[in-house]
């Protein structure tokens, strides 16, 4: 401060500048436990919170838990000690712990920034992308300049995340009876028709999920699966077998392409997809879980009624074409023999459960 200024400021007032002065000299001349700072007291948990953010960015995780648990118990209310936390937290691979304190936050101020975007990561980390997307877009409204919540909402936008919206369809009518547009009987196919059921042999070919070069999750446009099955169908193949769901496109093209041939459509045979359960026990209720509601998704999806969400490395979308008359069978589970998880779901539940599966 210059001489001119320091004569224009009452002899009290430097009074003040000067004990404040002193006070902050006698604070940074005894070292403190953390990071050779002298500790603050609870009359400053905005000084508390503050280091513990300085000790976040330099990668001292222990050290930014300690200052923010004692910013917390210094200012149970505070936001910002709360907030401190679960991001240390998140970053020591502790999610639950994290949720918890960033739900806390946000129960008190569902305008809290910084814990929506940490509840964000979270999200993305469990790979629910519509959530990740919601609250990013939460968090851009309050905070349009917010670079974490930009860069959430880029991810979710690089994962192939759309929102999926419910498509019109007519009433669901069941018929009266079973219908079934196609049979085993013996070792081969039978195919309804006209004249009744006649024998059909498989010239198949498979459909992989991805371009060369690309990833799974890459799927072909539209353009490119109409060229694909007309070149199938005029190579003389008539079932294209896939091994797990397909982008909406896919079901859209196949459907067009039969109704423009009805003579010589083209069958499909669906794969439904799971990785091999935990430790190889087929039982295991999560695995089985979710296995079976692959299992609903491919049917709902060949009838034309379904609606899935962005998963990362799976097709997603509304999906309204009914591929259902031209389904030839289900490929349940992955490459490989099935025999475990068979003998485990048809022999081992009930008495006749097997005879009923088969």
């Amino acid at each position: 401060m210059s001489t001119r200024l320091l004569a224009v400021v009452s002899r009290p007032a430097r009074r003040a500048a000067r004990d404040a002065a002193l006070a902050l000299a006698a604070l940074g001349t005894a070292a403190g436990p953390l990071g050779g700072q002298a500790e603050v007291g609870c009359d400053a948990p905005g000084v508390l919170i503050e280091r513990a953010w300085d000790e976040y960015r330099a990668g001292r995780l222990d050290a930014a838990g300690t200052r923010f648990e004692r910013a917390m118990e210094c200012a149970p209310d505070d936001a910002g000690a709360r907030t401190g936390l679960a991001y240390v937290a998140l970053r020591d691979g502790r999610e639950a712990r994290a949720r918890e304190l960033f739900d806390q936050v946000l129960a008190r101020d569902p305008a809290a920034v910084d814990a929506l975007v940490g509840r964000g990561l979270i999200a993305w980390r469990e790979a629910d992308l519509a959530l990740t997307a919601a609250l990013a877009e939460r968090a851009l409204a309050l905070a349009p300049e917010n670079a974490d919540a930009r860069g959430l909402r880029d991810r979710v936008a690089d994962a192939g995340w759309r929102p999926v919206v419910a498509a019109e369809r007519p009433p669901l009518v069941v018929p009266d009876t079973l219908e079934y547009p196609a049979r085993t009987r013996g070792d081969g196919f039978e195919i309804r028709t006209l004249d009744g059921w006649a024998p059909f042999y498989v010239k198949g070919i498979n459909l992989g999920a991805a371009l060369p070069g690309k990833h799974p999750s890459q799927f072909p446009d539209s353009l490119t699966y109409a060229s694909w099955i007309d070149d199938m169908s005029a190579m003389g193949a008539n079932v294209v077998r896939t091994y797990t769901i397909h982008p909406p496109v896919f079901y859209q093209a196949l459907a067009a392409h039969n109704a423009a041939h009805p003579g010589r459509p083209l069958w499909i045979v669906h794969g439904v997809w799971t990785e091999l359960p935990p430790d190889d026990d087929y039982e295991d209720e999560e695995w089985e879980g979710e296995f079976f509601a692959e299992m609903r998704r491919v049917v709902d999806l060949l009838h034309g009624r379904a609606e899935l969400p962005a998963r990362p490395g799976h097709a997603s979308g509304a999906y309204t074409a009914d591929v259902s008359r031209w389904t030839l069978a289900y490929i349940i589970g992955p490459n490989g023999s099935p025999s475990p998880w068979w003998r485990s779901t048809t022999c081992g539940r009930a008495s006749g459960a097997g005879a009923a599966a088969t």
